[in-house]
């Protein structure tokens, strides 16, 4: 572990004893991490200590937050700020999990932190030494004390893994999945845990249901069994899953004003779960509900089909090419 001190600001961790103080807020900002990684941020997480109390936490959420200043660092101080009501940060300790970048070190010391803490070297981008040291920087009217490598393999290790997830997720194929709420009449597409689509649909007047000849709109976990109408034209006709050479039009309506019309695309669904809504008499393949086109355009946004799931066919079109036989979907 390094210390950074006025003058010389790095010497080693040998020089320093230790205290298991030091260790449980390291720990506590190690856990902060963990918890920003699941979120899908790099693991960094920091904790402002006062007076032996935690009075500010944070991790890293710049992406969350749309912040590119949204280091854990940052918003523990901010955070920090408003507890104590002072920009100032004298007599306190700021504990984080990575050394910190030249952002970071800029507003530690412009917030006058007493020590500062850290766990894993950055050689990319760290500021206490690693790339520069601006701790060390003579000209410069407030020097923080630093420390650094606590805990730094605990440290070190999430980051390492985070990353070496994070490539791995890259390597394997998207997992694509749809996701319908029924409350809010939409269907969202996933890559991932990544929200790739919105769109707006219309399911059944009746609600939601699992019951054959309930005119209702199933609910859990089904797949895309079938795909049907590829590159065929917009507002092609099918009945029975099968294009009648017709293609829809306000005139061709007119001579047929009470046909539920299916258009341009059909994702066949099955149900997966048996009792609920495979099999027997709740069976979504035997109901044959279906993600189509619909020629009720506007009435997109409200519940009204006769149990499957309309969309416009535009949007139908762009979602049948995104997904594929056997893709999740979820309908709640």
């Amino acid at each position: 572990m390094n210390m950074a001190a006025k003058g010389d600001f790095i010497c080693h961790m040998s020089d320093i004893d230790p205290s298991d103080r030091i260790e449980t807020y390291m720990s506590k900002a190690l856990e902060l991490a963990k918890q920003g990684a699941r979120q899908g941020e790099v693991p960094v997480g920091a904790v402002v200590v006062y007076q032996d109390e935690i009075i500010a936490q944070a991790f890293n959420a710049p992406i969350s937050s749309h912040d590119p200043s949204g280091h854990a660092e940052i918003r523990a101080m901010r955070e920090a700020g408003q507890r104590i009501g002072n920009y100032r940060l004298v007599d306190c300790e700021l504990y984080v999990t990575l050394e910190p970048c030249a952002m970071c070190a800029g507003a530690i010391m412009h917030a006058r932190i007493g020590k500062l803490y850290f766990g894993a070297n950055d050689p990319k981008t760290g500021a206490c030494g690693s790339v520069v040291n601006l701790f060390g920087e003579t000209r410069l009217n407030h020097h923080t004390e630093v420390i650094g490598g606590i805990l730094a393999d605990q440290c070190g290790k999430t980051l390492s893994d985070f990353f070496a997830h994070r490539r791995q997720l890259k390597k394997r194929p998207a997992f694509i999945k749809i996701r319908i709420n029924l409350s809010e009449q939409v269907i969202v597409l996933y890559k991932d845990s990544e929200i790739l689509k919105h769109y707006s649909i219309s399911s059944a007047a009746n609600g939601p249901g699992e019951q054959s000849g309930s005119h209702c709109t199933p609910r859990g976990k089904h797949i895309v069994r079938a795909m049907i109408g590829r590159n065929m034209p917009l507002n092609t006709v099918f009945v029975r899953r099968r294009p009648t050479g017709e293609i829809y039009s306000d005139e061709l309506a007119k001579t047929q004003p009470d046909r539920d019309w299916i258009l341009t695309r059909i994702l066949w669904l099955s149900g997966c779960e048996p009792g609920f809504n495979r099999l027997g008499t709740v069976d979504t393949m035997r109901r044959y509900i279906y993600i189509h086109g619909t020629a009720d355009e506007a009435a997109i946004g409200s519940p009204c089909s006769h149990g499957c799931i309309r969309m416009r066919n535009q949007d139908i079109v762009e979602l049948f090419d995104l997904v594929q036989a056997g893709t999740e979907v979820e309908i709640t």
